[in-house]
């Protein structure tokens, strides 16, 4: 209450926020001081992503406001992108080809090279195939996941996982530390599993937005056919977030693109 009152900040402010305010109050003063080093320097205390999202966004109004180009101290930032993912699971036996499990490797470099740029918080849920890739690949970049399940986990492993061996696998990844499982409750069809998933993912893409200052990029591993994904592609649409597609053609990885509004139209 102390701290809050000699900043002028409510007494009950959350602790998180106070705490970036008085970062964010010390290292302005410093920035408005001409002392680009001493607000380095206070900036770099805030250890929590949101907390040097507040500083980041600060530092750019302050910046602006001296003349400055206002993404200037950007790089001494280490904010996470937040990064929804959504995808066809492997091909089951006598089904018709989609995702073959012989293109994993394709799909899984293109999505290191989306890694590589910048840490990420990621998004998905985790069927066996694209999300378990993605899984992987966020893992191995030191990278934490958000895991949307549409159903408690022993009932999800039963349904969209099922053999023994897969569901080891999955369940690896649903007991790594770096994996914050979160499952979907009260769906609003309660014969459709995946009827909330959606939106679901929508909202938690909203709270990362707020809370990172970034807007959540969608990648869809998709072969542009009639889907699932299409209720996931087109919540990202409607909040004009960015959206990349991992292009599966005829059972073959053939590239990242944009997605466009043109090209979402999928063939009937």
């Amino acid at each position: 209450p102390k701290a809050a009152a000699a900043l002028g900040l409510p007494s009950t402010m959350p602790l998180d926020d106070l705490v970036a305010a008085c970062w964010e109050v010390d290292s302005l003063a410093k920035l408005r001081e001409g002392d680009i080093q001493g607000c380095v320097t206070a900036m770099q205390q805030a250890t929590l992503p949101q907390d040097r999202a507040v500083m980041r966004r600060g530092a750019r109004r302050a910046l602006f406001g001296n003349g400055r180009p206002e993404r200037e101290l950007d790089g001494i930032f280490s904010v996470p992108r937040p990064i929804a993912f959504v995808g066809h699971g492997f091909d089951f036996p006598n089904q018709p080809i989609r995702f073959p499990e012989r293109a994993a490797p394709d799909v899984g470099r293109a999505i290191d090279a989306v890694l590589e740029a910048a840490p990420a918080f990621g998004i998905s849920s985790a069927t066996m195939g694209g999300d378990t890739i993605f899984l992987e690949r966020m893992f191995r970049h030191e990278n934490a996941v958000r895991i949307l399940l549409p159903c408690p986990k022993k009932k999800f492993l039963a349904e969209f996982v099922v053999t023994d061996d897969r569901v080891f696998e999955v369940d690896k990844w649903l007991a790594d530390e770096r994996a914050d499982v979160v499952v979907v409750e009260e769906r609003r069809d309660r014969k459709d599993f995946w009827s909330d998933f959606a939106p679901r993912l929508r909202e938690i893409g909203e709270a990362l937005e707020t809370a990172l200052d970034e807007k959540p990029l969608l990648l869809a591993l998709w072969n542009r056919q009639k889907s699932f994904l299409e209720s996931v592609i087109s919540q990202w649409e409607r909040k004009g977030w960015p959206i990349e597609i991992l292009r599966l053609e005829n059972g073959v990885f053939v590239g990242r693109e944009p997605l466009t509004a043109a090209a979402a139209v999928a063939a009937p």
